[in-house]
């Protein structure tokens, strides 16, 4: 859905997404980003490492780049990614119709909405709870987007 390019200390990586968290992690540390992967942001800056630039070649992933910011990381793109894909099919094309309408500006926006669609879909079972909740952790490296989670 979307490809990230990750530039480090000369090192490239080129990684599609979504993957599972520790996949990422370990694509990461194979060009020398060690440490907490929720630092590598959204900076296509060639002056700056790691650098990352993101493209799709599908509509969707085009929509969900847009929604990120200098202030996004890449852990964040990656759970986005994942919510799109795996969306309960009872809600998923709306949810692709609002994305591809223009109705979210943020990544943050998408995901309170998601939240939404998801609390209204009803009761899910404990691992699908379970999925959402390891997912979300990996999305709020900045305080801003963990009230997306704990309310």
């Amino acid at each position: 859905m979307i490809t990230a390019i990750v530039q480090n200390r000369g090192n490239t990586l080129v990684v599609d997404l979504p993957r599972s968290p520790f996949n990422l992690y370990s694509c990461l540390n194979s060009i020398g980003i060690m440490g907490n992967p929720p630092m590598v942001y959204i900076a296509d800056d060639k002056n700056r490492d790691p650098h990352v630039r993101l493209f799709s070649k599908s509509v969707i992933g085009q929509h969900l780049i847009s929604l990120f910011s200098q202030e996004d990381n890449l852990l964040a793109v990656n759970t986005v990614a994942h919510l799109v894909e795996n969306a309960d099919p009872a809600f998923q094309p709306k949810l692709v119709d609002k994305l591809l309408s223009g109705n979210y500006t943020t990544a943050r926006d998408f995901v309170l909405d998601y939240d939404k669609m998801t609390h209204d879909a009803g009761p899910i079972s404990l691992s699908e709870r379970l999925c959402y909740v390891n997912h979300a952790v990996s999305f709020h490296a900045t305080s801003s987007q963990a009230d997306v989670f704990y309310k």
